[in-house]
């Protein structure tokens, strides 16, 4: 579903890892649940997923 979200919204693997400040490779990880983020990257991961989440809905 987070890789779902990302790939809907156009956002690259390597922009998202980087406004998150992580290397593409942990967001890969996280999409694949092989890893969960920590707090503050969980947090912030989170609010992005969702700020995308709601501007795929926006779209016409």
């Amino acid at each position: 579903m987070r890789q779902r979200i990302r790939r809907e919204a156009g956002i690259p693997l390597r922009t998202m890892a980087a406004s998150l400040g992580v290397t593409a490779g942990a967001v890969q990880r996280w999409e694949q649940g092989r890893v969960t983020p920590r707090h503050e990257h969980a947090i912030a991961y989170r609010r992005l997923l969702d700020e995308l989440e709601q501007a795929i809905r926006e779209t016409p």
